[in-house]
């Protein structure tokens, strides 16, 4: 398993608006990996938790000491190691919840696209209008005069 890394988790995040046919494609492969990875972190902190509370039994027991919760709850709080994979594991959670948000994006965006977000204007007004905008912001680039009439 490799190791929970911000950027590529970011990455994973990010949605390609113009390449939605392969967002869907990879959306629950990632997803996968990321639950999983968040599976195989809280075995690790489980079974870790289990060793420590071995460790400190035997070792309250060999000092003749009495082991209360509280002490026990203190030694495990304190290592740093369980604090390492806790942290680890809320990352992973963090990229799992995202990931579920990328999904909802995608079906919005797919709906989006369904439904003719970008779709060329309707009525003729709509698009003279659009061609209109489109001459002033070549003739803006161009570095012609704005002010100059249009005779087109």
């Amino acid at each position: 398993m490799e190791e929970w890394n911000k950027e590529t988790a970011l990455d994973e995040a990010e949605i390609n608006e113009h390449d939605l046919q392969n967002e869907w494609n990879l959306q629950p492969v990632i997803f996968l990996e990321n639950s999983l990875r968040v599976s195989e972190l809280t075995h690790r902190r489980d079974t870790l938790k289990s060793s420590k509370v071995s460790e400190v039994t035997e070792k309250y027991h060999n000092s003749n000491m009495k082991l209360t919760d509280a002490a026990l709850g203190r030694e495990l709080d304190s290592d740093q190691e369980l604090i390492n994979l806790t942290f680890d594991i809320a990352n992973c959670k963090a990229s799992v919840a995202a990931l579920a948000q990328k999904k909802t994006s995608l079906e919005n965006l797919t709906t989006l696209w369904i439904n003719g977000l970008n779709a060329e204007p309707k009525t003729s007004e709509e698009k003279k209008a659009v061609r209109d905008n489109i001459k002033k912001g070549l003739r803006e680039q161009n570095g012609e005069n704005k002010d100059s009439d249009s005779t087109d």
